[in-house]
This record gives structure tokens, sequence and C-alpha cells, in this order.
């Protein structure tokens, strides 16, 4: 809100009880590993927390997830499939 920019906030939730190590270790993972990249196709971490409940805010992409597209589409061709991986 400070910064007045679109963000997506990616939270650990629980259900009344701390999230598990396992479970916030790999929030810091993914979070450290985005910050690390600097590319026009991954998005940015902008903040990390997990003092209580653990969370990243990231960079906000407007579109479809890869998921909805799977879902309208029933899947997608090989050759696309790779480059998404890739």
């Amino acid at each position: 809100r400070t910064l007045n920019i679109p963000v997506a906030v990616k939270v650990l939730l629980c259900d009344g009880r701390a999230p598990a190590g396992a479970e916030r270790e790999r929030l810091l993972r993914e979070a450290q590993a985005l910050a690390r990249v600097n590319h026009p196709n991954v998005v940015r971490v902008l903040d990390f927390d997990d003092d209580l409940l653990p969370y990243a805010v990231l960079e906000l992409v407007d579109g479809a997830s890869l998921a909805d597209r799977i879902a309208e589409t029933g899947g997608l061709p090989a050759a696309t499939a790779i480059g998404v991986v890739a």
C-alpha cells in the first residue's frame, strides 16, 4: 500500500498453529531464488517476512495462469509445454 503499486502476496496459511518449519523454509528458498533472478519472464520478489505469518510480496502479473490456460484448452501443445518448462 505504501508504494501504491499492485502486488501479489503469497501467504503460508495455517489453521491456528504456526506453519511447519519445512513449509516456512520452502517459502524462504522460493523467495531467495526469485530474488536472485533478473529476467523479464520471472516475477520479482519485493518483500519477504516470516516472523508470525510467513509471506512473500511479488510483482503482480496480469493475465491468466498456466493452470487457467490448461483448463480452458485441455492441455498445451508439446512445443508450448517445452517452452514453458525451459
